[in-house]
Parts: structure tokens; sequence; C-alpha cells
């Protein structure tokens, strides 16, 4: 008995090249369908966080950590900087430029932990201690509006919009000394004894300046009390009194374990101004010394920098049709500035990141032929060489001019849009563990956050976050999906028939999978349905099932769910056929997965063309006549 049996599904989609020409368990099309671990396994969903926005799009998305690991989620929505409070978006900034794209930075110094958002409006510093507090950095003498990043203690900006400056150049700030451009303040009083609750404001925060307190002290009945200062903004008594801090606005708050009963409060802490010696200060002297700002000329073909990635210690600026490479000298006297490559470049500043082994980035300078590129080292020559990445996939099925590219576990994430859509509507898994295999689902976006192993998006139309990956259900609706095949035609041009299609995977009870075939490309035609409530399915043997996909790790985790093995056969009446395409469709909300697939009694028959195209044989000479009695044209 002759059988055609499909596993490891470990390609994904591969539509560049015809369908027949790809490999036997790849897919000429899919959506929501990922092939994970050699398994073909329904994407998972999204999960809204805090309340669904209006109109509009996220334009900036970030986790960034407290001095105590913890992580606060900021984004930026129209003229808005929020943080979520675990429930809702609380607003920190209002009144920015509508619609402007951001930056955002992370930075935990000794003094404390910060986010840099950066834009047309200019620097915003936020203590993320007090996720609500913060300053505005711009100083016009200081430093400039435009995008930036942090790395080696120092800021890099670039695209900038200040008036009067070169917008091709990067820009340095000075390198943070880290503790020596501190001012300590030495027992400032708070307030004389007689009293548990001290409030008010430290006298030396005011303009730009950030503060953290080293000990507050006084004395109770119990005996003398000191506070100390945990670096999230809070402030703990040794015996047992408590306090807050606002590291931006200098405000606190002091309860002591009891009525304090001599002397005065007193407060010892430290300030520092990064507008003076700091990552946020831009100035340098003629001539430069080292650690001072700088300005680096970037001027080939006058584009503006699109984004700048650190690899190996040094600094990529990425434009429309070329990279720049910056090497600094460990000493920070001198540097080498030079157009790296002028035969690549990305559409926009989200479209490219920096991973271990290289810099991936959407490569659009030849718009025609974009290609998913990686900027890794040459093990032979040493130089840094772009290489293709998914040479079987056609991004030019796809508008990129606001594509998103990060990474996700074992996974490229990419967000685009299809070519008829009005805003990024495809999100893309690259597994890297599978060659690059590419897979998509429906849902795209605008900006990608990670924490803790969990994916999150902001979305491309409205001013809403989700988690996505998670959940058997798209926000309490069914996953669009479906899955085709490569037209199969077992190695042999001759006609065939098969009898039966077996199946083997996990199902959830409530689930179904529709299967579906296109024999020489005549149409779809079902050919039955797997049922999760089926007498083949095996309630003997559940499985866990977590509900968020962690990169190949889909067991286990998040709110989990029961699935049961199947393995079941569909007896079949199909017609003679050269090709066959198989199609699954998962119609209900609930886990799903195929291992494989297994065409079996094949039957081969004449070498003949199709019955459907038989008609048109023995084509005339001119190619418009068909069916000739013989073939004297």
């Amino acid at each position: 008995m002759i059988e055609h049996k499909v596993e490891g599904y470990v390609s994904g989609v591969q539509n560049k090249i015809p369908s027949e020409d790809i490999k036997r368990e790849a897919s000429s099309d899919a959506l929501s369908w990922f092939s994970t671990d050699g398994v073909l396994e329904l994407v998972r969903g999204r999960k809204l966080i805090g309340s669904a926005g209006g109109l509009g799009k996220v334009y900036a998305e970030i986790f960034v950590p407290k001095r105590d690991g913890t992580k606060v989620h900021y984004r930026k929505i129209n003229t808005k900087i929020q943080y979520f409070d675990g429930t809702t978006w609380q607003d920190v900034i209002t009144g920015l430029t509508s619609a402007s794209v951001y930056t955002f930075s992370s930075y935990i110094s000794q003094l404390g932990a910060y986010l840099y958002a950066c834009g047309v409006d200019g620097i915003y510093k936020i203590a993320t201690a007090n996720p609500a507090s913060y300053k505005q950095m711009y100083d016009a003498t200081k430093n400039y509006k435009g995008y930036a990043l942090v790395n080696e203690q120092r800021m890099f900006m670039w695209n900038i919009s200040s008036p009067n400056v070169d917008k091709t150049a990067l820009y340095l700030s000075k390198i943070d000394p880290q503790g020596t451009n501190y001012t300590t303040v030495t027992n400032e009083v708070l307030g004389a004894s007689g009293s548990t609750t001290y409030t008010g404001t430290l006298s030396a925060v005011t303009g730009t300046r950030f503060c953290r307190v080293s000990t507050v002290t006084g004395t109770t009945g119990g005996g003398a009390e000191t506070f100390t200062d945990n670096g999230s903004g809070v402030l703990t008594g040794s015996l047992g009194g408590t306090g807050t801090i606002n590291y931006a606005t200098g405000a606190y708050s002091v309860t002591f374990s009891a009525v304090t009963t001599s002397g005065n409060i007193l407060a010892t802490y430290l300030w520092e101004d990064s507008n003076v010696g700091g990552i946020t200060d831009f100035t340098f002297s003629a001539p430069r010394t080292a650690g001072q700002g700088d300005i680096i000329p970037q001027e080939y073909l006058g584009e503006p920098i699109q984004n700048v990635l650190v690899f190996e210690g040094k600094y990529y600026s990425f434009k429309k049709t070329c990279v720049y490479e910056l090497d600094l000298t460990a000493d920070d006297t001198n540097a080498t500035n030079k157009v790296y490559r002028s035969d690549i470049g990305i559409p926009n500043m989200a479209s490219c990141v920096s991973v271990g082994k290289g810099m991936i980035y959407m490569d659009t300078a030849n718009p025609d032929k974009p290609i998913l590129s990686i900027l890794q080292r040459n093990p032979i020559g040493g130089n840094l060489e772009p290489i293709n990445l998914t040479p079987f996939f056609k991004w030019e099925d796809y508008t990129l001019t606001n594509c998103v590219v990060d990474t996700w576990g074992e996974n490229i994430v990419i967000s685009a849009k299809t070519i008829t859509g009005g805003f990024n509507d495809r999100l893309f898994l690259v597994n890297v563990a599978q060659n690059y295999s590419v897979d998509i689902t429906y849902y795209g976006g605008n900006t990608f956050a990670k924490n803790e192993g969990l994916l999150y998006v902001g979305d491309s139309l409205t001013e809403t976050v989700y988690q996505v990956f998670s959940g058997f259900d798209d926000l309490a609706d069914l996953i669009e999906n479906y899955w085709e095949g490569k037209d199969e035609d077992y190695g042999s041009d001759w006609l065939k028939r098969f009898r039966f299609l077996r199946f083997k995977g996990l199902i959830d009870p409530a689930q179904k999978i529709e299967i579906w075939a296109n024999f020489d490309n005549a149409g779809y035609t079902q050919l039955g349905t797997i049922v999760g409530n089926g007498s083949y399915v095996d309630y003997t043997d559940p499985q866990t099932i977590g509900s968020n996909m962690l990169g190949t790790n889909t067991l286990g985790g998040g709110d989990p769910s029961i699935a049961y093995p199947f393995e079941m056969e569909i007896r079949c009446r199909v017609p003679k056929f050269r090709v066959r395409m198989l199609k699954f469709i998962a119609t209900q909300i609930g886990y799903a997965s195929i291992q494989w697939s297994n065409d079996v009694d094949i039957l081969k028959f004449d070498q003949r063309i199709p019955i459907r195209f038989r008609q048109k044989q023995h084509v005339s000479l001119s190619g418009e006549q068909v069916n000739l009695p013989n073939f004297d044209h």
C-alpha cells in the first residue's frame, strides 16, 4: 500500500517559489498556524492591557526597571506618555506633539533608575520609582530635541529637530562620571521634634535636579531612629517607621515609630543634574577633551539617521540607503567614522534590532526587493556581511514603510501591512532555530515590548496595548486562521488518487478542524472534520497546554487548558489528480495542533493531463487552437 506522510513541520510559509517546489512540510500560504517544534499549532490570541483606546496608534512602548528589579510599563500615544498601574493607563506627560514618535531608553546609575523619553519636544527624565514624576531636561545650551539611545554611560542622539543643527550627524553626550558629579547635602533640617509624621520637599531638589536620600534621623522615646532609602522610593526606619521619597521632586513623607522627643529631624541626601556633566549634557570645549560631548558628521547622501544600533562595542547608524560605522577609542579621544555599506538601508527607525550574532534589519534599499537580513561577522574575512535570512519568503507582497522588527525568545518578530491594508495588520514570527522559517498571524502592531518572556504589542489602528500569543481566543472571538500546504505530486506527474487521509495531533474537546483539498487548482472541496469530542480522541491521556506561547515552549505556563491526543482516518472519494493541496481551518475556540498527516492507499493511473485541462490538449502551432485531431499542425 502506497502512502505519503508529512511530518516535522519546521519550514513555515514558503511563498517565493512555485507551490510545487516548496518543501513537503512547508506551507504555500497560512494564517495563524505556527510550525513549532515540528508540529503545526494554532496560534494564541490577544489579551487587552487596560482598556481599549480610540482611533490612533501607540508610538512607543517599553518596560523599564526600578532599582529593585520590578518593571513599569510605559507607552506614548497621541500627545501623552502614560504608564500602566496594573489596572489603567495613567498620564505622565501631556501636551506633546500629536502623533510623534518617541524613543524610550532605560538608564540605571548609582543615584537611581530612570526612563529617558526623547522626541521632537525634548528630553524627559522620569524616575521609575515614582512613575508619574518627570522633568523636562531640554536646554538649548546643553542638549537637543531628537531620538536617542543610552549606552556606556552616554546618550547618543540623532534625527535632531532642534533648529540650526546638522540633521545628518550623530550627537554624543558627556560620559556620566557616576558619582563624582553628585552633590551631598548634610543634615538638612526637616522640622523640630514633637511630631510623628514629617512631610515637605528637600530644598536643593530644584530645576532639573534629581535626588536620593542617604538618611533621615530623629530621636523618639524608644531611642534614635534612622531611615534609609531602598532606591525604589521607600524609606524604612530602624525602629519600624515608614516613609516615601519622590526622586524627581524631592517630596518626602516620614512617619516615625513614635513621637520624636528631642532635637531636629535631619536629612542627608545626594542630588545630581544630568544637564551638568551627565548624560543629557552634550557640551564640549575647543579643543575637545576625553569624556565630553561630540558631534560626528555622517552626511553621505544627505540622509538623516533612521536608527543607531550597538554591536561589538561599535555604533552603526542605519539610514535609508547606507550604514555608517562609528568606532570610539577606549580613552574617548578619537574615533573612526566611515560609511560601512552603501547598498543597504531601512525604511524607519523601528525596522532594525541588534542581537548577539549581528544586526537584523528589513533591507529596503531596493524597495522592489525587500530582504530580511542580518549584518553579521564573516567567519573567514572578519568583516560584517549581509545575509538574506528568508530567501523563500516574499516580503514584496507586504507594505514595509512602517514595519517593526524585534526579537522574542528564539524568534524574530515583525509587523507589517498587507498591500491593501491601511495599517500594520500582519505579525510574522521568524524562527531562528528552524532555519528562519516564517509564520504569519492576522494582527499587527506599531510597537513591541517584552517582559518576563511575554510579548506586548502597541496597536497601529487604536491607542491600545495587547499581550499577544496569549489565550485560546482573540478578545473573546475566534482566531482567524487557515493553513495551505504545497501542490503535492508525490514525486510523479502521473494521475493518482488516495482513499484515506490520516491525522495525528492534540485538540481541545470544543475545537474542530476542517480538512479541505484542492485538486489541480480546481477549487477546494471539504473532505472531513476532526472534532475534539470524537470517539478517536484519547480522553485517558490529557495534556496540559499553557495559554502563553513562550518561544517554542508552548506547554505549561499561563492559564492552562486541557487538550487530548487524537489519531483518526477520513475515507475519501477524490478525482484523479496530478497535484493536490490540503487546507486546515480551526473553526472553534480552543487548542489545536497537527503532528502529521498521511495520504494512504495511493493509486497511480495514466501519465495524462488532468481532466479539467484535457480538452485543451493538442494545441496548434499558433497557440490559438486546441484539441486538434492529431499532432500535425
